[in-house]
């Protein structure tokens, strides 16, 4: 490899905004070298500096820009590459829905707040919030 694509490498590597020069010499250069077939594909190094930035407090996004993958590949790193099957999923989403109806109940009857307070707070759209207050006066919850 040249010595100057070698040196953008350890830029990018280190997460170091690159010049015009070098992302243009980047850009022409990385098409050649064919380096990445199955880009889904990460290494075990790759792994373990997303979970080391992760630790460090730095975002999903900014970890996807700085080592040149996608957020999905870095959401599948962090989420310990384990992808739930449809019932768990299920599961998990009725009872997010369960304790979401509930804390728009508990804000809407015990509270005594309005609708449009709750779609602010809680960033839900008035639908939902009609759902939950309907489901809950029925006595029933759906999602």
């Amino acid at each position: 490899l040249p010595e100057r694509l070698i040196q953008i490498g350890y830029k990018i590597e280190n997460g170091e905004k690159l010049s015009e020069a070098d992302a243009s010499y980047w850009a022409r250069q990385k098409a050649k070298l064919n380096c990445r077939r199955h880009t889904d594909h990460l290494s075990d190094r790759e792994k373990r500096r997303i979970l080391r930035l992760h630790s460090e407090g730095i975002s999903m996004c900014k970890i996807a820009r700085t080592m040149g993958r996608s957020h999905k590949a870095i959401m599948r790193v962090l989420a310990g590459r384990q992808p739930l099957s449809r019932r768990d999923w299920l599961t998990k989403m009725e009872l997010a829905a369960k304790e979401r109806d509930e804390r728009i109940r508990h804000a809407y009857f015990v509270d005594g707040k309005t609708v449009s307070q709750i779609a602010r707070e809680f960033h839900y759209g008035c639908h939902t919030i009609y759902r939950a207050i309907r489901s809950g006066a029925a006595g029933t919850v759906d999602f």
